[in-house]
């Protein structure tokens, strides 16, 4: 038979790339370095006694040890790579809630006591600058924090803490780029292209938009300059906004004196790397905004209210009967009392609404403590909104917990949310949805051997990785990075030198695509036969 022929070779060129054991090392480390090499070949010899074709068979090539790219995959290996990123989220991603009491009475005190030394940093420069102690805040400090883990939470309060004194002007960068495009100023440019066809477009500054920005800027007259949402512009402009921003405070052009810019990790990546590699960058400072840490239900309690507080405009009334956000006592009191108001002296505002009922707040408290992947997106403060959407969408509907309709209708949802920030598909913008899902499925097979290896979900993507899949017949390729930066479903080391080391957020993510691969694997051949992920060299 000609194909046993075939996968034989196959195999023993496979296994024969082990390399021969050095001197020194131990049966255990030659056991670790050799197994995953070891598991592919016991695979193909039960695909060889199942009678696969020699084109299947040539498909069997998960990466190796040393990092090789992955061209195929087969449901065994797949089988055990969710298997495999399964435990790693047991180990690295939150766990189910606790009984217990709350550790913190606000939201932003969740968030400093993830934080610490960002607290301490920022404490430092408010102090210098209180004392005019001149110059020893002069700089620029970068805030990079995944999708979703609420920088812009922490912008609208930052140096806002009883601090009115304080010169500071705030602002969203998106803003100032729509303005621009009104004035001509800045256009559409694609991000996401497969051939000719863009998926995506983000604004991008014209010549004269980046004279006008750094005109803009320099009419700035407060000491302190906080600008957020850096990852909703145009790749093409992250390297000069960061550029003009710190030329203008270390070169004292103006009246700033700090700098806080706010972004998710890849628009800090490049301008980071060449920062550490000019000793005339003074007063730089990166930081990775940590997401609160909910453990109890009493945590999460303080998350109700402040989302409550936030979604339906909670308000209460003090003993001089001025209007005041509603205190979280009170609102434990009224949570207690099944939101019912008593016949007297509870004085509330509140927004109509029809979700702020028992069955909704248990349901939400019942899931996370007792469902991991739940409980491990409660601390992305727009994952907490969605799970809370869910919720009330199933007790609306009349339907109970399903691991698989809650993945699915969070994914979903968490592509609408970068449909709003980056132009991503999603059912808001359904064209090219399919396909965007079927290259990210592609990337998370691609990548699984590296994110397991890790041990932490994490894997390596090089500069000119593509990944290719077929649609209506034709082939679509994307570079991997230009597919994962914006998507918002991955966290990106950005002080990491060399090639981009990603992980999905929440790391369930990549177990689930993966799922939803070998769904549409059996779907579309009929069986539970090989589809393959190609990369281009």
């Amino acid at each position: 038979m000609p194909f046993v022929s075939d996968l034989l070779n196959v195999l023993r060129s496979r296994f024969s790339s082990v390399s021969p054991v050095s001197f020194g090392s131990t049966t255990a480390d030659c056991i670790a370095r050799n197994f995953t090499v070891f598991s592919r070949w016991v695979i193909g010899l039960s695909l060889l006694f199942s009678g696969l074709s020699t084109a299947v068979a040539q498909q069997i090539d998960g990466s190796l040890p040393n990092g090789s790219a992955i061209q195929g995959s087969t449901p065994a290996l797949e089988s055990h790579w969710i298997s495999e990123l399964s435990k790693i989220e047991n180990l690295v991603q939150a766990n189910v809630l606790q009984a217990g009491d709350r550790q913190y009475d606000t939201l932003p005190d969740f968030y400093w006591g993830a934080n610490p030394d960002l607290r301490k940093h920022l404490d430092a420069i408010v102090d210098a600058y209180h004392q005019e102690r001149h110059g020893e805040y002069r700089g620029m400090t970068i805030i990079a924090g995944t999708a979703g883990v609420g920088k812009t939470f922490i912008k609208s309060g930052l140096l806002g803490q009883g601090s009115s004194s304080i010169a500071v002007e705030k602002f969203d960068i998106r803003d100032w780029f729509t303005d621009f495009k009104e004035r001509g100023l800045a256009d559409y440019q694609a991000d996401l292209t497969h051939g000719d066809h863009a998926m995506c477009q983000l604004l991008r500054l014209t010549e004269a938009g980046r004279t006008a920005f750094a005109e803009r800027v320099a009419g700035i007259d407060k000491a302190f300059f906080v600008m957020d949402s850096l990852d909703e512009v145009h790749p093409d402009d992250y390297l000069f906004l960061l550029e003009t921003i710190q030329d203008f405070v270390s070169n004292q052009r103006g009246s700033i004196q700090h700098a806080f810019v706010f972004g998710r990790p890849l628009v800090f990546r490049e301008y980071w790397h060449q920062c550490c590699n000019d000793l005339n960058v003074q007063g730089l400072s990166c930081f990775v905004l940590n997401p609160p840490a909910f453990r109890t239900v009493g945590d999460l309690e303080v998350s109700s209210w402040n989302y409550h507080c936030w979604k339906h405009k909670l308000r209460s009334l003090d003993d001089a009967g001025n209007s005041i956000e509603m205190p979280l006592e009170t609102y434990i009191h009224w949570r207690e009392n099944g939101f019912q108001l008593p016949a007297e002296g509870f004085p509330l505002v509140i927004e109509a609404n029809q979700t702020l009922i028992p069955a909704v707040q248990d349901t939400v408290e019942g899931w996370a403590s007792k469902y991991p992947c739940v409980a491990s997106v409660l601390g992305n403060l727009a994952g907490n909104s969605m799970v809370r959407e869910i919720v009330e969408s199933s007790i609306a509907e009349g339907y109970e917990y399903s691991e698989h309709q809650f993945k699915e209708e969070f994914f979903a949802k968490w592509l609408e949310r970068d449909t709003l920030s980056g132009d991503r598909p999603s059912r808001l913008k359904p064209r090219d949805l399919d396909v965007y899902v079927k290259l990210l499925e592609a990337v998370a097979v691609r990548y699984a051997d590296k994110a397991v290896a890790s041990g932490n979900g994490f894997f390596e993507v090089q500069g000119d990785d593509e990944v290719v899949v077929t649609h209506d017949g034709a082939s679509v390729s994307v570079f991997v990075e230009q597919l994962l930066n914006r998507s918002g479903l991955v966290n990106l080391d950005a002080q990491r030198p060399g090639d981009a080391m990603y992980r999905f957020e929440p790391l369930w993510f990549h177990r689930w695509l993966i799922e939803k691969h070998q769904e549409r694997s059996e779907t579309e051949t009929g069986r539970e036969g090989l589809v393959t992920v190609r990369e281009i060299d």
